[in-house]
């Protein structure tokens, strides 16, 4: 719980909320647009956090996009699905998409995206 915390203290937390237009953000971050090099400094501070994330991921779906693997991590910082389509230059139908297939892949049934 205390990594969470800290990890929410970190700017390229900051910097993901901000560019997902996330109320209470806009003041924080000077940041307009996410490239390659903040999704790998995410990546290091998630896989810091969450007891390696991604790697985790990798090895039970190993055939995990780029594109599903990113949704993932923004969901697991609790990113909602339009902000999710901002990130990702997606449409919010596009995410609401592949959260349902990422959902079916991983829990072998049908459901709802918000599942």
């Amino acid at each position: 719980m205390l990594s969470e915390v800290a990890f929410k203290e970190l700017q390229i937390y900051k910097d993901f909320y901000h560019v997902a237009e996330m109320p209470n953000f806009e003041s924080i971050s000077e940041k307009e647009k996410i490239d390659k090099k903040d999704w790998k400094e995410l990546i290091v501070a998630i896989n810091r956090t969450y007891n390696n994330f991604t790697e985790r991921l990798k090895t039970f779906y190993p055939g995990i996009s780029e594109q599903e693997l990113r949704i993932c991590i923004l969901i697991k910082i609790i990113i909602p699905p339009i902000g999710i389509a901002e990130l990702t230059s997606h449409s919010k139908q596009a995410i609401t998409s592949s959260r349902r297939k990422l959902y079916e892949r991983t829990h072998i049934q049908s459901s709802t995206p918000d599942s």
